[in-house]
């Protein structure tokens, strides 16, 4: 076991080697800083902990995320129902901690700022791609059916009824206590995409 002195200015102790103690002590020592770690749980082998992330996180209650993954660590299935999901690491659009689809389990999701998530967050953007592609692809069935005026791109619909279901969920699904969009209102928007979407008809011959 490796011994420093006590006046040695490059050692660096944490004490916990949980989440945050186990990556302040990667960033350090990845930074030629020595790092002596204090932990008062058992001392744990490499066989203690499982490489299939099913087996890793059955029965957990939380889940911290706090890595440079590009590519998702946690997928949509490995997630326990009820866990809480923390991911701090995905900072930048290159990185990717969780699958899209995990945002789709999700009973509450919060973010410390909005703005940054919609911007910087890859895992939103890409789950609301695919949700968009989805549209898309039902749109243009609907354009080659006469239903939608083919003079509409796809895409543009598809955001459309993506922003149109977002934001009037939020307004009378989650704001109020009734926890569902009434019929009234999903009435009254399915009325105007009805309205707003088929294509214009040629006007006929005027009545005599």
């Amino acid at each position: 076991m490796p011994r420093f002195e006590l006046n040695d200015k490059d050692v660096v102790v944490i004490v916990g080697s949980g989440a945050g103690g186990g990556t302040m002590a990667n960033e350090l020592t990845r930074r030629g800083l020595k790092v002596v770690m204090f932990e008062a749980g058992k001392r744990q082998s490499p066989a203690s902990f499982s490489q299939n992330p099913s087996e890793a996180f059955a029965g957990t209650d939380v889940i911290t995320l706090a890595t440079r993954a590009t590519s998702p660590v946690l997928t949509a299935a490995a997630a326990p129902p009820g866990v809480h999901v923390n991911a701090v690491g995905a900072i930048v659009p290159e990185r990717a901690e969780f699958e899209p689809q995990l945002l789709a389990r999700c009973a509450v999701v919060s973010a410390d700022s909005v703005p940054q998530t919609q911007t910087l967050s890859r895992e939103f953007r890409e789950y609301y791609e695919r949700l968009a592609r989805g549209y898309a692809r039902g749109v243009r069935v609907a354009q080659l059916a006469g239903e939608v005026d083919p003079r509409y791109d796809p895409e543009v619909i598809a955001y459309i009824y993506t922003g149109l279901g977002h934001f009037v969920g939020m307004r009378w699904a989650e704001w109020t206590a009734g926890s569902r969009v009434p019929d009234d209102v999903f009435d009254d928007l399915m009325d105007v995409l009805a309205r707003g979407l088929p294509p214009v008809r040629p006007a006929g011959p005027s009545p005599a």
